[in-house]
């Protein structure tokens, strides 16, 4: 029953995510459109077997406690950041607000979290990424500074600085690739919400 539920969640998370990301017609009605964002098509498939993974791994890790529920949310909303960074290199404000205000909630219902072990990883992961972005004049968007800060607050300091380190390294290794596939490449900016999400996913299920 509980393996059920787990895959319910997935798919009803991955659909919100689909109607986030992928918007339908404007002319159908809400409902038509959240039923299209679970089986549009394979975009909206892919995106439920991912949520679906995710969901059992973290289930098998944790089982169904409150850190669970933490850390599909927040695999939830690094999932979408991670679609609409892809397709059109900006991580919405709207992602942002809803990890700071499920991220702060956690603090307090997360038996694993304290105030200051997250108010810490907020701060100490998105100073760093804050002055990534300074001192590379850009190239790190100021969204994912504030996509990870969010991120912070569900994973604590040391989680959070875990993430972003591993992050940092799968975003390097990656840029290394496109450098030596192409030249061009160089001075294109890669989204880091994609290795924001995979360097999350390896802390949490590590």
């Amino acid at each position: 029953m509980n393996f059920i539920l787990i895959i319910i969640i997935g798919v009803m998370l991955a659909g919100i995510i689909n109607f986030f990301a992928y918007s339908g017609k404007k002319e159908q009605s809400l409902i038509q459109r959240y039923l299209d964002s679970l089986y549009g098509d394979n975009k909206c498939l892919l995106t439920q077997a991912v949520l679906i993974t995710i969901s059992i791994l973290l289930y098998r890790s944790y089982g169904l406690s409150i850190q669970y529920a933490s850390y599909i949310l927040l695999s939830a909303i690094l999932t979408a950041a991670a679609i609409v960074d892809v397709q059109k290199q900006v991580i919405p404000d709207i992602l942002v607000i809803i990890s700071l205000v499920i991220g702060t909630l956690m603090i307090f219902l997360n038996p694993e979290l304290s105030l200051l072990r997250s108010v810490l990883g907020a701060l100490l992961a998105g100073g760093i990424l804050l002055f990534i972005s300074v001192i590379s004049k850009g190239s790190l968007e100021i969204g994912d500074v504030k996509l990870f800060t969010g991120a912070g607050l569900f994973l604590g300091i040391e989680n959070g600085l875990s993430a972003l380190l591993i992050s940092a390294v799968l975003s390097g290794l990656a840029g290394l690739v496109l450098i030596v596939k192409s030249v061009s490449d160089r001075k294109k900016t890669m989204p880091f919400a994609p290795f924001i999400l995979a360097g999350v996913l390896i802390t949490i299920l590590m």
